[in-house]
């Protein structure tokens, strides 16, 4: 075999191995949660719909986040909405029930899985309805 048909068939393996190698982007998988990771007061540092950069229509929002259930949503440091929250660990899901949920902040109505969780912020996302939506919140 000659130097040039070495050369041909190291390049065809490094590229079948590339090709292997290589796989869809997965999101990755949800880390474990509990109740007390939520508590305090939070705000959304990024937010994302179907891929689409929205972090400004909830930056006068923040929310309140209290051990006995309660959630609340305040604009300009007033009351906006309320409801509550759950947290199974089992399944590492958040659920959101606002009572009265408003336009822009309804949007976190729901359930929500934790990707990344640092002290001091959380990514999670949502693919309820066919809608992907993620967010980062980071505690004030």
């Amino acid at each position: 075999m000659t130097m040039k048909g070495v050369w041909r068939q190291w390049a065809l393996l490094f590229v079948a191995v590339a090709m292997l190698g290589c796989s869809k982007d997965e999101d990755p998988k949800p880390v474990a949660i509990t109740a007390a990771d939520f508590e305090g007061e939070w705000s959304i540092t990024t937010f994302k719909l179907a891929g689409a950069d929205e972090t400004t229509t909830l930056s006068e929002f923040t929310f309140e986040i209290f051990s006995n259930g309660d959630f609340l949503v305040n604009k300009n440091g007033q009351n906006d909405s309320y409801g509550s929250y759950e947290v199974d660990e089992a399944t590492k899901v958040l659920t959101v029930d606002l009572t009265n949920p408003k336009e822009p902040s309804k949007v976190i109505n729901g359930t929500w899985q934790v990707y990344e969780k640092t002290d001091d912020s959380m990514t999670l996302k949502s693919f309820e309805q066919g809608e992907k939506k993620d967010f980062v919140l980071t505690k004030i």
